[in-house]
């Protein structure tokens, strides 16, 4: 008998301890990937009801990872577990809060000639009620089609794809994940060697055209030495300013910084001014931060964000 009560209370220690683990309200991973390199950030709304060590399994080339907890920058611990590289950072206290992790490796790309493959398996430090997955190409690289199917490059099948005009993103969807693997095929819209080709055509194009510049302004400085004419000088046309294209939310953000003193302003402002949440402020501001459209200064536990002049 007594048995069988030692193994109850085990069995009931054990469920309380999964029922009252920490989770993940959302949370959103973005693979920014690089010809040699990939830039993963992970953004994600801690629910805990007790204090949590955050610590999760990292590939094995990264040297550094950076987390942001209630707005506060700092490095985690790399350590081993079983010859597994994990990333220990640190223990934090029960609530609700938004996540940011940052870090960058070469692991998941493998080079296969002419395409690249990207492989990877984002490991959750909780599991995650609803949960993105978000590969960005590298700027001139597209998915590969067999038979008109995109899909068949890609795996698991993608919820989305889309692109800025500079890079092309593609979206997975899932729900209660603690781990999700992600394989891609990609090359680049021109291969090398047509690029090289192309390149030393328009190279001889230019040189070309401005020898006949050359010629031609010569030959008019002659003709204005006979003629002793003197000719006024055109005015030289103002460049168009490039406006970045902005969705609507993008927009209110950068024309709160057009009309602040010096075109910055605090983040905690921006939140109080847009009534945006924490997360979509942040991922507005990244947005802009990566297209030259704005900058982000960190002084302390919050940010100063700036509108760069065009």
């Amino acid at each position: 008998m007594k048995p069988k009560i030692v193994l109850s209370i085990l069995i009931l220690f054990f469920v309380l301890s999964f029922v009252n683990a920490a989770e993940l309200d959302y949370a959103e991973t973005r693979a920014i990937m690089d010809k040699d390199s990939v830039n993963i950030i992970s953004e994600f709304k801690i629910i805990s009801d007790k204090d949590e060590i955050i610590l999760f399994e990292i590939p094995e080339d990264v040297k550094k990872v950076n987390i942001n907890i209630r707005d506060v920058w700092k490095d985690c611990q790399i350590i081993k577990i079983n010859k597994t590289k994990k990333a220990d950072c640190g223990k934090v206290s029960k609530g609700r809060f938004i996540t940011l992790i940052n870090f960058t490796t070469r692991k998941p790309i493998e080079d296969l000639g002419k395409q690249k493959m990207f492989k990877f398996e984002d490991k959750l430090p909780f599991k995650a009620r609803d949960y993105s997955f978000v590969l960005e190409l590298p700027t001139g690289y597209i998915i590969p089609k067999k038979e008109n199917k995109i899909d068949f490059f890609l795996s698991p099948n993608p919820d989305e794809t889309s692109s800025d005009g500079q890079r092309i993103s593609i979206t997975w969807k899932d729900r209660l994940v603690q781990k999700y693997s992600v394989l891609a095929i990609t090359q680049p819209l021109v291969d090398q060697k047509s690029q090289s080709i192309f390149t030393f055509v328009v190279a001889i194009a230019i040189i070309i055209l401005i020898a006949v510049a050359v010629s031609f302004y010569i030959l008019k400085q002659k003709n204005k030495q006979k003629k002793t004419v003197s000719v006024s000088k055109p005015k030289k046309k103002k460049k168009k300013e490039v406006v970045p294209e902005l969705i609507e939310s993008e927009q209110k953000i950068v024309d709160l910084l057009k009309n602040s003193p010096n075109k910055e302003l605090w983040q905690k402002q921006l939140l109080n001014e847009t009534n945006f949440s924490k997360a979509k402020l942040s991922r507005i501001i990244r947005n802009l931060e990566s297209r030259g459209v704005v900058s982000k200064t960190i002084y302390g536990n919050t940010n100063k964000i700036a509108l760069i002049e065009k």
